[in-house]
């Protein structure tokens, strides 16, 4: 079983990171495994704009640093003043930022920023403190695509919703999120029957748009826009994301993390997040370390356990 789910996800990190228009490879490999387990599925498609890095630079002291967009706006860098960690709080009459993840060991994109941006990494962070002078500049396009949400199973009398997002931002996307794709194609084609009283969602563009509710989930709320009724019938709301890097755990907080829904305040007592461990999962996050490297097949076996039994409840 876990070999065959360790493949369907390094198929689809081999076409990764699957951002704006790239998207849509990703979700034609997904509909073109689900024709041929012969599935039914319905595509729900929608409009939506995300942020593409034009050209991105940084310089301390003169000397250029490696540094990639964090934004969702052009603009100048003009001191080290407002550096931040990608984790934590920033002002919000900030003009620009530096941020860093403080877990990871790459340049780690955590965060998109609604001034000019850019992410480093925590190594460079001491320089570019001390530094006598830091400047730099991001240019972003506004990048307009269709992007489309994949439902399979039943969207009437459900009991039980599960969804992963399909998007990813940098390198290969498998930990964010390709294992967690492979592992709901994989419970939904080897066990139909589970599709008698649940639906899964495999939810187009959630990692940025510009949208003016959150700039994260949007394809989720592209659901609920239609699906509102369904979010409220259902008993359990299963998101899986961020699978296959430790043993999977349920996870009961920090739910706006990865289900960015303007009704999420109204049914979270009923949502749970099977994810890996934060603290690792985090080093990884949205840089190019999230390669199929560090995905487990056992830990992608273990998380189609933990699935169904929250779903057999």
């Amino acid at each position: 079983m876990s070999k065959e789910i360790l493949t369907i996800c390094k198929n689809l990190s081999s076409i990764s990171p699957t951002f704006a228009d790239n998207e849509n490879f990703a979700a034609e490999f997904i509909r073109s495994y689900l024709d041929a387990k012969r599935a039914h599925y319905y595509v729900q498609r929608f409009d939506t704009r995300v942020p593409k890095t034009q050209s991105v630079k940084l310089y301390v002291n003169g000397r250029q640093f490696n540094c990639l967009g964090a934004t969702l706006k052009t603009g100048e860098i003009k001191s080290n003043e407002y550096v931040i960690s990608s984790l934590g709080y920033y002002p919000r009459n900030a003009p620009f930022v530096i941020s860093f993840n403080p877990l990871s060991e790459s340049i780690s994109v955590a965060e998109f920023y609604e001034v000019p941006a850019v992410a480093v990494s925590r190594k460079d962070i001491a320089d570019i403190i001390l530094a006598r002078e830091v400047r730099g500049f991001v240019k972003v396009e506004p990048i307009n695509f269709r992007s489309k949400n994949i439902l399979v199973g039943n969207r009437k009398n459900l009991k039980i919703i599960a969804s992963a997002h399909y998007d990813s931002i940098i390198s290969d996307g498998a930990l964010d999120n390709a294992g967690s794709v492979s592992v709901l194609l994989y419970l939904v084609t080897e066990f139909p029957e589970l599709l008698n009283n649940m639906l899964i969602v495999f939810s187009g563009n959630e990692e940025v748009s510009y949208d003016a509710f959150d700039k994260s989930g949007y394809g989720f709320r592209v659901f609920e826009s239609k699906y509102k009724h369904l979010l409220h019938r259902s008993s359990r709301i299963v998101v899986v994301d961020g699978v296959g890097a430790t043993p999977p755990k349920i996870f009961r907080e920090n739910l706006d993390w990865v289900l960015q829904l303007k009704t999420l305040d109204e049914i979270k007592e009923k949502v749970y997040w099977i994810s890996s461990e934060q603290i690792i999962a985090l080093q990884y996050f949205h840089s190019d370390l999230d390669t199929v490297e560090i995905i487990e097949e056992e830990y992608l076996e273990n998380a189609i356990a933990l699935i169904k039994s929250l779903i057999e409840f």
